[in-house]
């Protein structure tokens, strides 16, 4: 008995034909990472690193080299009680 859902092929070479295109690796592994709900959330947040790493400079007022060493360990003087910014 034979299934209806089963068609033999022909003796003309279709043996040989592929039923869809065959995917390249970086297609392969694009697939792969979408279906990891895991990996996604990793990849959205190494982006959002290198995103805030590269924006974040531009952001700040205040460049590395503006802040004092030589002071970075002082006690607390009258200097940090009154007049510590342009109000006081």
């Amino acid at each position: 008995r034979v299934d209806p859902l089963f068609q033999p092929l022909s003796k003309k070479g279709q043996a040989n034909v592929i039923s869809r295109p065959s995917l390249s690796n970086g297609q392969q592994v694009i697939r792969k990472l979408a279906k990891n709900k895991l990996a996604m959330l990793g990849l959205f947040i190494i982006t959002a690193l290198v995103a805030m790493a590269i924006i974040g400079p531009n952001l700040v007022p205040y460049s590395y080299s503006d802040q004092s060493l030589l002071t970075k360990n002082q006690e607390v003087s009258s200097e940090h009680w009154f007049g510590t910014d342009e109000l006081g």
